[in-house]
């Protein structure tokens, strides 16, 4: 896979990876650690960037299961959705 197609795979998990730990309004500092040392590694260490999307695709899985399970809460979503209602009210 070539740099281009390395990047296209790659933002748009990193950004779906992002989206769902904001989506939850809280970010610990657990979470902000791994992301600082995933992009750490991939600084250090380009050739790891392909092996990275799958990692950045498997961490979106588990944060989807944990919501699923009850552990997490998409907080954002709701929180958006009345701040329109009382907008447009």
């Amino acid at each position: 896979m070539g740099k281009k197609e390395i990047r296209v795979v790659h933002v748009p998990r990193w950004a779906t990876v992002a989206l769902l730990l904001l989506a939850s309004m809280s970010l610990s500092a657990y979470e902000a650690a791994v992301l600082f040392l995933f992009w750490l590694v991939q600084f250090l260490f380009p050739s790891t960037r392909n092996a990275m999307i799958g990692v950045y695709g498997a961490w979106c899985v588990w944060e989807v299961v944990l919501v699923l399970v009850g552990r997490k809460k998409w907080t954002a979503f709701s929180a958006f959705a009345r701040t329109w209602r009382a907008r447009r009210a």
